[in-house]
């Protein structure tokens, strides 16, 4: 629906609402579609409202849809405790319904209560084990949180089985893989995540680190190219690449990607550490003395220290 359809919408809304002329479960209704109109256009506030309204109107047999709608709402203004209670209502309303314990799972998630969290996702997955793989997927993403790796894995794969381009399901399982210490299952799993999105840095430093963990200099450094290629104001992948060039004893480039490094993140702590390795080991002790920077980000980019997060989620 185009900007302007969307307020003859609610127009044409308003002017049902107000001609006193519909019957009470008519008005419901279309407070409703007008409350999920004003949602779509970033109106939560009078979303909310118009949702009231419709939960006054409608009968018991057809408010699911509308605390739907409403705990939606409230979740985009991250009112998350109002969601919560909303999409509570609705499955006690449905409690058959995958989509409401899905919803509600997203919130807690966002407040980080994981267990309860899990606790929704799975009771999705009982009741649609079919139906949605990403769910499946988020839920994996919480097992790898908690360092549950097997159940991570096997969540991951049943993700993959239902969506097969769903890439992100490839990255995350790679990432459990490596931290198991199974590369070769990491780097084919980062290799599909590339073959589904070969414009997307992330799989290239994915599979670039787990090289590197692999002692596969050369593969890790192409990888790492290849990522600063497609994101060339990265940082820390030029702290990934200059580790990589340091640890193969190429000082000359080690020091030059440690610059851009420093360049683009001016307290990137271990892009100064690895620039004075690689100017002492070249006998250039002046400039190796440096000012010691606060580790705030060292073991975050050491190429060692990569794949133990799982990639953050956009969507809740």
């Amino acid at each position: 629906m185009f900007q302007g359809d969307r307020r003859d919408f609610n127009r044409a809304c308003s002017l049902l609402i107000e001609s006193n002329r519909l019957s009470t479960a008519d008005l419901a209704v279309t407070y409703n579609y007008r409350g999920v109109a004003y949602a779509r256009s970033g109106e939560f506030d009078r979303a909310i409202a118009d949702f009231g309204e419709a939960i006054r109107r409608y009968p018991k047999s057809a408010l699911f849809y509308p605390y739907i709608n409403r705990g939606d709402a409230y979740k985009a203004k991250n009112d998350v405790d109002r969601a919560i209670a909303d999409y509570s209502e609705a499955i006690r309303l449905d409690p058959k319904s995958a989509l409401a314990y899905n919803k509600r799972a997203h919130v807690w998630e966002r407040k980080r209560e994981y267990d309860r969290a899990i606790t929704d996702y799975t009771e999705a997955i009982r009741i649609d084990p079919d139906g949605d793989g990403t769910t499946y997927y988020f839920r994996g993403v919480l097992y790898g949180l908690k360092r549950d790796l097997e159940p991570a894995i096997a969540d991951f794969t049943a993700a993959i089985r239902l969506e097969p381009g769903l890439a992100a399901a490839y990255n995350s399982r790679g990432i459990v893989h490596q931290l198991k210490g199974d590369l070769d299952r990491a780097i084919a799993d980062f290799g599909e995540e590339i073959r589904l999105e070969p414009m997307e840095p992330g799989g290239y430093r994915s599979r670039g680190n787990a090289r590197v963990r692999k002692a596969e200099v050369d593969g890790a450094i192409v990888d790492f190219s290849e990522a600063i290629r497609l994101a060339p104001a990265d940082a820390a992948t030029y702290g990934y690449r200059g580790a990589t060039y340091l640890m193969k004893g190429d000082l000359e480039r080690a020091i030059s990607d440690n610059s851009e490094a420093i360049r683009l993140d001016p307290r990137f702590a271990i892009a100064y550490h690895n620039r004075g390795k690689a100017y002492l080991l070249g006998s250039d002790f002046d400039r190796a003395i440096i000012p010691l920077w606060p580790e705030t980000q060292e073991k975050r980019y050491h190429p060692k220290n990569v794949g133990g997060q799982l990639p953050a989620k956009t969507r809740c």
